[in-house]
């Protein structure tokens, strides 16, 4: 049984990610004056916080089993790595283009996204926050890892009767969104790369619960789209 986390020891962590993730952004781009980063950081925020005081007023034990870390195995493994490094590049590639000491030099101001495309890439993002809290607010089972849980059952409501996997759809918007919103067409190409590896990862997990998950299946028979209605 899944015993219930410390929610003020959950909001430090919370917290102190927030402020590593601040680093990675300010200390590359060499100065604080990055409004879109910001406005990144402040939405996020805002939207884990809601997250998170959501699902404990619902069932604490929730959120234990989904901040509980677990080791990778397999292609996770393989997943987690590269997809690390490309998010990390694209942090990295976002920050340089706003450093006053490299857009010069570099000419990646020629790269930057006008703002109204940047207004469109906060949009995504904000609507990949709507789907990825709609997913699993239904889905008690939605995981970071490739597994079938103790008990686990075929959930075909909400977002799962449209598409098998709208959990992905989520990050994928997110992840294609990020650097539109950061303001860098550069960061795309790490982007279209975690995409990739998410589209893999599916067809990973969609091999598994078939062989393990009891009434799949027939779910799949069901709803036939994986990602994408009435395309794949």
């Amino acid at each position: 049984m899944s015993q219930t986390v410390s929610l003020p020891r959950l909001l430090v962590q919370v917290i102190v990610g927030f402020i590593i993730y601040g680093i990675l952004f300010f200390v590359p781009a060499g100065t604080l004056e990055w409004m879109e980063a910001w406005i990144f950081l402040s939405i996020t925020f805002l939207y884990v916080m809601v997250v998170i005081l959501y699902f404990w007023r619902k069932d604490p034990t929730i959120l234990s089993s989904r901040t509980k870390v677990k080791p990778e195995k397999g292609f996770d493994t393989i997943f987690i790595v590269i997809s690390v490094i490309a998010f990390f590049s694209m942090f990295l590639i976002t920050a340089f283009g706003v450093n006053p000491a490299l857009s010069d030099l570099f000419q990646w101001s020629d790269f930057k996204v006008p703002l109204s495309l940047e207004i469109i890439g906060f949009g995504g993002i904000f609507l990949a926050f709507i789907v990825i809290f709609f997913v699993m607010r239904e889905n008690v089972y939605a995981s970071k890892r490739i597994e079938v849980q103790e008990g686990q059952k075929v959930i075909s409501t909400g977002p799962n009767a449209y598409v098998r996997h709208p959990m992905y759809i989520g990050f994928i918007i997110m992840t294609i969104c990020f650097p539109i919103a950061l303001g860098s067409f550069l960061a795309v190409p790490p982007a279209i790369l975690v995409i990739t590896l998410i589209v893999i990862r599916a067809t990973y997990e969609e091999k598994a619960l078939i062989e393990e998950l009891e009434g799949y299946k027939e779910y799949k028979e069901k709803v036939r789209y994986r990602l994408i209605p009435k395309i794949w």
